[in-house]
């Protein structure tokens, strides 16, 4: 499997980078855990500050676009990202609230 960056962008709003890879493969449709690592290796970047927003596939292709954004730091990932993709990417456990405050 190989991941070339196609498009970096700094999104000082959000505090965080946004990149877009290219990944092909051989074998068959990696996972997504398999895509994080392989973003996550191919960056340098933390786990805790790392999500894999969207995977895009088109059918037949060996190729994947994926979206993936880097936060400065955990409180603002878990400020802006939505419940369900902390879970996708396995930073919030079943059962917890990923947002502070929430559930009182």
């Amino acid at each position: 499997m190989d991941a070339t960056v196609i498009n970096e962008k700094h999104n000082p709003l959000f505090h965080r980078k946004e990149y877009v890879f290219k990944i092909t493969f051989s074998a068959a449709t990696p996972s997504r855990q398999e895509i994080r690592d392989k973003v996550i290796q191919t960056l340098g970047s933390k786990p805790e500050r790392t999500v894999v927003a969207e995977i895009k596939q088109t059918t037949g292709k060996r190729e994947i676009d994926v979206f993936v954004n880097v936060y400065d730091d955990e409180e603002h990932l878990k400020q802006y990202e939505p419940l369900y993709i902390l879970k996708r990417n396995g930073l919030v456990k079943e059962g917890e609230s990923g947002k502070e405050g929430e559930g009182n």
